[in-house]
């Protein structure tokens, strides 16, 4: 599809004492042909620094895409939890720097974070950009959305759910599809929200979250919007349930297209086989690696068909059989061509579905550092 939305592009990142990273430098080549995917895979052996360098890029793009308002809760932040610093400051270090180059509808943009174990942090970009600004006014948005210390919760994994804040989604390894049921009053709560600017997803713990995870609020959303029952759907339900369903289809053999109410108030979603010789079952009867398949899929093409991004994936392959390594690779590119995709895997069949050039390994080239090797 095309799109007005603004485009924007990691060039390349530069870390210094950053997590288990002491210094690493690394470009990301641009796709050679036009339909080739935007897509740079990592590798490395257990503690070889692949979480570390995602991290960075989330840390970073945020910062970049948010600016004052980044700097002044992550400083926020780290005064209240000042275990933070140990966390991502290796280990005997004194500060830590991360700098990232990105393009912006064609405009270059440099930017830098230096973080201090003395617990200060320094920003620098050298100029603003239009492009920039622009996409800081949709960010914060967003950002409304999310308390701070669920932004904390999503970038470091420790929340199931994904960090979804178009143009940057992170992908967790920790990420899961909870069990259990959405409610009805998550959508009148974020009805709520939309009419008064009052409520911040995450004012309450994990909210809209709580039980059900964000995947499933956003089935639920489809299906009562195409109901015509509920507002507060997404305008073009039909369309986002029909990609749902063909991932539904393609990996579970089935389609969601109903509801059923649980004994404690919640609902439940439904799965109706395709060939209709069975009767319904419950979402959560699928596997681990069904449910964890579709949703990745779906959120990704929900939440960057209209704004093309940064995806960063950790571990995609946790949850799934050999066979669909290379299957989700591909879905991605089919459902969301124009995303650029930075991949962090064990995975030998992910890591040689790509072209070398698209591929990185990373391995220590003195002790405590780490270096690329193509």
């Amino acid at each position: 599809m095309t799109t007005t939305a603004p485009r924007i592009r990691l060039q390349s990142i530069h870390i210094e004492n950053f997590r288990g990273i002491d210094q690493l430098d690394l470009p990301f080549p641009e796709p050679v042909m036009a339909d080739d995917p935007d897509i740079l895979v990592l590798g490395s052996a257990n503690g070889g620094g692949k979480t570390s360098v995602l991290e960075a890029c989330a840390l970073a793009v945020s910062g970049l895409l948010l600016g004052d308002k980044w700097a002044s809760v992550f400083e926020h932040l780290l005064k209240r939890n000042t275990s933070l610093l140990d966390y991502l400051l290796r280990s005997g270090a004194d500060s830590a720097k991360v700098t990232t180059y990105i393009t912006i509808n064609q405009t270059n943009v440099e930017r830098s974070v230096e973080l201090f174990r003395s617990g200060g942090m320094k920003v620098l970009e050298p100029e603003q950009h239009e492009s920039v600004r622009r996409l800081r006014r949709m960010m914060m948005r967003q950002w409304d959305q999310l308390s701070d210390e669920r932004w904390l919760a999503l970038w470091l994994g420790s929340d199931p759910d994904p960090l979804l804040v178009a143009p940057l989604l992170f992908f967790h390894g920790y990420r899961k599809v909870s069990e259990g049921n959405p409610e009805l009053s998550m959508l009148a709560d974020q009805a709520f929200h939309v009419r008064n600017k009052r409520r911040r997803y995450g004012s309450a713990p994990g909210w809209p979250m709580d039980g059900a995870g964000l995947f499933k609020f956003e089935a639920l959303r489809c299906l009562m919007g195409k109901s015509g029952l509920f507002e507060t759907g997404p305008e073009d339900s039909e369309r986002v349930l029909d990609v749902l369903n063909r991932l539904m289809a393609t990996y579970a053999g089935g389609r969601l297209e109903k509801l059923r109410p649980a004994d404690d108030g919640s609902m439940e979603l439904r799965v109706t086989p395709i060939d209709r010789k069975r009767p319904s079952y419950t979402f959560d009867a699928l596997s681990s690696g069904q449910k964890e398949i579709i949703s990745t899929l779906f959120l990704i093409w929900l939440h960057t068909n209209e704004q093309p991004g940064i995806v960063l994936l950790d571990e995609p392959e946790l949850h799934f059989n050999v066979e669909w390594h290379t299957a989700f690779l591909r879905s991605l590119h089919e459902l969301c061509p124009q995303n650029q995709y930075i991949i962090a895997t064990h995975s030998r069949t992910i890591f040689g579905s790509v072209p070398p050039r698209y591929r990185v390994l990373l391995e220590p080239s003195l002790p405590g550092s780490v270096e690329p090797s193509v």
